[in-house]
């Protein structure tokens, strides 16, 4: 079957050298604007596409779907080479591309969680950028530009090129602060969203064609994501989608259709079947799913809660050809509790109603 060319109807803010979102971030440039010049792109030898479904998304596209923060500076100053629009939300500011006065984050202050000072140049990404070191799961405090606060989680990790010289430094973090305000009165009963990661995006320079360095990525992202076509066929998934499925699906496979997982219950309880699950939606309906709340089952019985987030994908000629669904488990706001009651009259709720999703 032929590659769908797949790109999305949401279109990216773009990243401007004055604040405002601009084109012309991509992973074929990202040693430039992390600071290491390679050759012209002119002179890069053509990669083959990949085998799964070719998916026409820039790295704006993508870095915008993403549900966190990210952002990426370059070395050696940590001046900022890119940054999504969670990102510039959390800041309350959106800070110039390529701007020396721009150094190590986006924020306006920022702040240690005891409340003192902390300098730009002594944040995570400052220190990552100098030691070459990883630093996870470290709650900074970002003040906007008005005034107001938020705390939010850092995963910071440094970028090497092929011969292993630091060229830049990522930093993917989400907010905290409704959890740190629980801290204090509370052991936290339900907190918020927990992205697993796992892996971090290790974004590699020396990627050539956008469909190579969409696959790359995609694999390398710390959140689950896979591709449907438009019949619902499975045309990609990456390492962490496999860890919470349990199991890993045939490409197109006329039965391994809309979802990788061995089963899926709704958070109240139902069974989902395949074909009307929320991806099926998105494919079948031309439907986008924000935020829902779906259990998956492994083959071994265990269930985890996970946040789906579902955008259909959409050929050059606008037709719907497929969907993207990024999703997350949830694994310390709540364990998926059995779901598979029993009615009154002590029937299998299997064919019980479907929730609307």
């Amino acid at each position: 079957m032929r590659s769908l060319k797949l790109s999305t109807r949401l279109r990216a803010d773009r990243l401007t050298q004055n604040g405002v979102v601009q084109a012309g971030v991509s992973c074929s440039n990202l040693k430039e604007t992390m600071g290491s010049h390679q050759r012209p792109e002119s002179d890069l030898e053509p990669v083959p596409p990949p085998a799964s479904a070719s998916l026409d998304l820039s790295l704006q596209d993508l870095i915008d779907r993403i549900p966190m923060a990210a952002y990426a500076v370059r070395a050696p100053d940590g001046v900022i080479s890119w940054y999504n629009a969670r990102a510039a939300e959390l800041w309350g500011r959106r800070p110039a591309i390529g701007d020396p006065d721009e150094r190590f984050c986006g924020s306006y202050r920022l702040y240690h969680p005891d409340g003192t000072f902390m300098a730009h140049c002594d944040t995570p990404v400052a220190q990552a950028l100098a030691t070459g070191a990883s630093l996870h799961r470290q709650d900074v405090v970002i003040e906007r530009p008005e005034g107001s606060r938020v705390t939010v989680c850092v995963h910071v990790d440094p970028v090497r090129d092929d011969d292993g010289r630091i060229v830049g430094v990522t930093n993917f973090f989400y907010d905290v602060t409704e959890r740190k305000l629980r801290e204090s009165d509370t052991k936290l009963q339900a907190v918020m969203l927990q992205l697993a990661l796992q892996e971090q995006a290790t974004f590699r320079a020396a990627l050539r064609d956008s469909e190579e360095r969409l696959s790359r990525l995609l694999a390398l992202m710390p959140a689950a994501v896979y591709t449907c076509n438009a019949e619902g066929r499975i045309t990609f998934f990456n390492r962490r989608a496999v860890e919470l499925w349990g199991r890993e699906p045939r490409l197109n496979n006329d039965e391994e259709k809309f979802c990788g997982a061995f089963r899926m219950w709704s958070s109240g309880g139902l069974l989902l079947k395949h074909d009307q699950c929320p991806m099926a939606a998105a494919v079948l309906e031309d439907r986008v799913a924000r935020n829902l709340e779906v259990v998956l089952e492994q083959p071994t019985g265990f269930r985890i809660l996970t946040n789906v987030n579902i955008d259909p994908l959409y050929d050059q000629d606008g037709r719907l050809a497929g969907a993207i669904n990024v999703f997350v488990d949830i694994p310390e706001r709540k364990q998926a509790e059995p779901v598979l009651d029993q009615n009154p009259d002590g029937a299998s709720r299997e064919n019980a109603p479907l929730p609307a999703v």
